[in-house]
């Protein structure tokens, strides 16, 4: 099963809401969605990162590139 699919997909990334606020939002579908908002952010610019070990998954993000700070884990089975 591949693990990207209409149905099966992950997304980390940075959305302005209809205020003008920017955060780190992060999805995870498989089979339904969920949506979590995350750290407000001064401007749109920071690092994104992904890591995996086996079906487990970690999103943080950077101001810096060096500092890291975590968002979420999951889990989706490969």
């Amino acid at each position: 099963m591949p693990f990207c699919t209409a149905t099966r997909w992950a997304k980390v990334c940075l959305e302005r809401s209809p205020i003008g606020d920017i955060s780190v939002v992060s999805v995870v579908t498989d089979g339904w969605s969920d949506d979590a908002n995350g750290e407000l952010l001064a401007t749109p610019e920071c690092f994104l990162r992904l890591t995996r070990k086996g079906n487990l998954f970690g999103l943080h993000f950077s101001l810096n590139g060096s500092v890291w700070r975590f968002i979420r884990c999951f889990a989706l089975e490969l």
